[in-house]
C-alpha cells in the first residue's frame, strides 16, 4: 500500500516504469532510478526499508564492469546514488519501519506522505540534476560542496575512474587518458 500511493503514484503520471522493486525512466544516454531497498533481516512483525535514487549509464557500466547490464539496474549499479533520506538538509539516514502492531491505515498514510513529500522536495531534483553524461561528468571533475558529501561515489579511484570512462564514451581521447 505505501509504495503504491506514494512511489508508484508520483513516478509512472513521470513516465517512470516499475521493474521488480524499482522505478526507472529513459532519459537517452542515462536511466533515471528509484529503487526501494528492503532490510535484510525484516520479518511478517517487522519490515524496514530505504529508498535510494540514482542515474545509470548502461555504457559506463558495460565498460567498467564488462559485463551485461543489469535487468533491472539497482542503486548499487549506478554511476551517482544517494539514499533519499540522505538528500534532506539533515542528511540523516533512519529507514522506514512498518511493524505488525501499527495502525496500519495511520501509519501507511503517514509514511506515504513522507516518502511523496521527500521524493518531490530532494529525490526527483536529484535526478533531473545529472539527467546527462555531461551532468555527471562535471559533477565527477569539479570539488564536492559540503551539501554533496553523502553522494556516491565517494571513493576518488570510483570517481577518477569514471571521469576517465565518460571522456572515453564522449570521444575526448586525450582527457580520458589524463583522468
Amino acid at each position: 500500500w505505501v509504495l503504491k500511493h506514494s512511489v508508484a503514484a508520483l513516478l509512472k503520471p513521470l513516465g517512470y516504469v516499475r521493474k521488480k522493486n524499482s522505478f526507472l525512466r529513459e532519459l537517452g544516454e542515462v536511466q533515471a532510478i528509484v529503487d526501494v531497498t528492503r532490510g535484510n533481516f525484516n520479518t511478517v512483525e517487522n519490515a524496514g526499508f530505504t529508498i535510494e535514487v540514482g542515474v545509470f549509464s548502461p555504457a559506463l557500466f558495460h565498460f567498467f564492469y564488462n559485463l551485461p547490464n543489469p535487468d533491472p539496474p539497482l542503486s548499487r549499479d549506478c554511476v551517482i546514488s544517494s539514499r533519499l533520506r540522505q538528500l534532506a538538509d539533515d542528511h540523516l539516514d533512519p529507514w522506514w519501519t512498518l511493524t505488525g502492531s501499527d495502525d496500519a491505515t495511520t501509519v501507511d498514510q503517514a509514511i506515504a506522505h513522507d516518502i511523496t513529500d521527500r521524493q518531490q522536495r530532494h529525490g526527483l531534483p536529484f535526478l533531473n540534476r545529472f539527467a546527462t553524461r555531461d551532468s555527471i561528468l562535471k559533477f565527477l571533475e569539479e570539488p564536492r560542496s559540503p551539501g554533496d558529501r553523502f553522494i556516491m561515489p565517494r571513493a576518488e579511484p570510483h570517481r577518477w575512474c569514471y571521469v576517465g570512462i565518460l571522456h572515453a564514451l564522449n570521444g575526448n581521447r586525450l582527457k580520458a587518458i589524463s583522468a
